[in-house]
């Protein structure tokens, strides 16, 4: 893959990343309003049961509809906490693959070769696998991150 397909996937995850933010965010605000309208449901609840404690004994459909809009709310709070633990664990599970991907495709030793393949007698430019710095051969420290540089055999 070249340069900018690196770029480009990169920039998609971004992306990607950004709308399950907001996504979640919004979510998150939901929760939020749900548990004001269910408090103020309860607060309905407890006034029409203080108002009129035979209410308790006999419950008329006005008390039904309180005790219903209390069942909506947490029905509904729910749901929105399943939604966002889902999006919370795909979230997760992309980082762990992406670790996994870095951790496969890192320079060992602090430096990332590029713009070589294999048998090639084309120039060799080196990047710092902690930030993506360029580095300069026999460089000892990124310049950019200061993330020590060690360059050792090929293949290494």
């Amino acid at each position: 893959m070249g340069f900018l397909d690196n770029l480009s996937a990169a920039l998609d995850k971004g992306v990607a990343g950004a709308s399950r933010m907001a996504d979640t965010a919004s979510l998150k605000m939901k929760v939020v309003d749900t548990d004001r309208r269910r408090k103020e449901a309860l607060v309905n609840l407890g006034e029409a049961v203080v108002a009129d404690p035979a209410v308790v004994e006999a419950l008329t459909p006005e008390f039904k509809d309180l005790f219903s809009a209390v069942f909506d709310c947490d029905t509904e709070k729910r749901q929105l906490q399943e939604e966002i633990a889902a999006i919370e664990e795909q979230v997760a599970q992309e980082k762990a693959q992406s670790a996994a991907e870095a951790s496969r495709t890192a320079a060992p030793m602090g430096a990332a070769v590029v713009g070589s393949p294999a048998g090639s007698n084309a120039p060799v430019s080196y990047v710092c696998s902690s930030c993506g710095a360029p580095v300069a051969q026999g460089a000892q420290f990124c310049s950019n991150c200061g993330k020590a540089i060690v360059f050792g055999p090929a293949g290494e």
